[in-house]
């Protein structure tokens, strides 16, 4: 680009606040400029308007539906302060968290989890960290292996395992989903299941048995233990579904409450999300059961104390996650096909709704019809009722004549609007004649010898 034109381009006549929109030519024509008015206060016009400088921007300028939203952002950036720039925080995860050693026993530091700790410590990767340090609302459940640990996430708890220890994040400071007394209990119940675990391992000291130690390390023990609180609390939620589900469905046979409705909406939504997670947990086990690397990788015993362990020699953990797998299957099929039933059902409900609304609409145009017949009537009766003198009051057979007259009138349009109202009520998309004793649904004949 030439200096010339650089420069030029920096002149203060090139920046937006000073652009003037020259008049538009004339053709003999007399042309009106149009306006708007915007809603927003930062829109172009409205500040040279508010500012009361004589500007061409100000009555043609064209709205602009972000001029808000920049306003909004700019303001929110200008309010930044140097207590800002601290990087506490940044590297560390605000989550309560417990240590579970290899001889089971429970450390509960205070201070709080380090990235870079955990990064150095435990071999991870930063991307690995993204599911520790998600909100526990937000957690996309998933379980990774590490060169020196396995990282899992489900909707209970998560976890970094190691062969010697084991770190527990339950619950965030912030937004804790359980108190202290449900935390203490979850450690409790995970240190009560791998204590079973190891004396059952240690009951087996045969070493071709799955159960033996050498197939049933500590990571094996401490994975199966949270996958195995997962699985239950699942289950068990999808259980109380069903029951909450079928108590609900024979009511709203009878009657549709709004309550009913309400139940049935929090139910749908509990079902979305229960087999949302139940996929996902399922999904993030199948990809490491795809995976013989993978699947190898988790003795992480064995690879500390430098045994080398074949890449098919993965029997124990492949049937650790091929049980979960199956049962996290089963119970999400049993959530999708409650989840089709509640579709099923709210579907029912909308056509029974929509049915109810139409008998409804027609009873109003049958009011409708009445009235209008009756209103005619009314009409002729009102001129008669003004006692005005027009040489039938003598008459001795006009009072019949009229009120036959009127019934007539209104017999006739009450007639009209009934004829129309029916045959407005018919369907057009499906009309049914009989022809030759065949029936034709929209011009197509069925029975026809073939």
């Amino acid at each position: 680009m030439p200096l010339r034109l650089r420069l030029r381009a920096l002149q203060p006549s090139c920046w937006p606040h000073t652009w003037t929109v020259s008049p538009p030519p004339t053709i003999g024509l007399r042309v009106r400029a149009r306006s708007y008015e915007h809603s927003s206060l930062h829109a172009p016009g409205t500040l040279h308007a508010q500012s009361g400088a004589p500007t061409s921007l100000a009555p043609t300028a064209s709205p602009y539906s972000r001029h808000e939203f920049m306003a909004c952002w700019h303001k929110a950036s200008r309010e930044v302060s140097p207590a800002d720039l601290r990087y506490e925080g940044r590297d560390e995860i605000d989550a309560k968290y417990v240590i579970i050693t290899q001889d089971l026993k429970v450390e509960k530091p205070t201070h709080k989890l380090r990235k870079n700790d955990i990064i150095s410590r435990y071999g991870l990767l930063p991307r690995d960290l993204k599911a520790l340090d998600s909100h526990i609302l937000d957690v996309q459940p998933s379980l990774v292996v590490g060169r020196r640990s396995i990282v899992l996430c489900t909707p209970i708890a998560r976890a970094v395992i190691t062969h010697d220890r084991m770190v527990v994040v339950t619950a965030d400071r912030t937004n804790p989903t359980c108190s202290n007394e449900g935390m203490a209990e979850i450690i409790s119940t995970i240190v009560e299941v791998m204590r079973y675990l190891e004396m059952e391992a240690t009951a087996n000291l045969d070493g071709n048995d799955p159960r033996s130690p050498r197939d049933s390390p500590f990571e094996l023990r401490a994975l199966e233990a949270i996958l195995l609180m997962t699985e239950r609390g699942f289950k068990s939620i999808s259980s109380e579904l069903h029951a909450r589900v079928y108590s609900t469905i024979p009511q709203l046979r009878f009657s549709v409450d709004a309550l009913q409705l309400h139940d049935l909406l929090e139910a749908k939504r509990m079902c979305e999300d229960t087999l949302f997670a139940g996929r996902a947990l399922q999904s993030a086990l199948s990809t490491v059961l795809s995976e013989d690397e993978d699947l190898a990788a988790m003795y992480i015993t064995e690879k500390i104390e430098g045994h080398t362990r074949a890449t098919e020699d993965h029997q124990s953990a492949e049937l650790l996650l091929e049980y979960y797998e199956r049962r996290l299957d089963e119970t999400n099929e049993a959530a999708s096909r409650l989840s089709k039933m509640l579709v099923d059902i709210d579907s029912g409900i909308a056509l029974s709704l929509a049915s109810s609304r139409l008998r409804m609409g027609e009873l109003d145009v049958q009011t409708a019809i009445f009235m209008s017949a009756l209103t005619a009537g009314a009409v002729v009766a009102g001129l008669f009722g003004m006692n005005l003198e027009n040489g039938w009051e003598q008459d001795p057979v006009m009072f019949r004549t009229v009120t036959a007259s009127i019934c007539a009138i209104m017999s006739v349009i009450f007639a009209l609007g009934w004829t129309r109202f029916n045959r407005a009520r018919k369907s057009q998309l499906m009309l049914r004649h009989r022809t030759n004793g065949l029936y034709s649904i929209a011009g197509i004949k069925w029975g026809e010898p073939r």
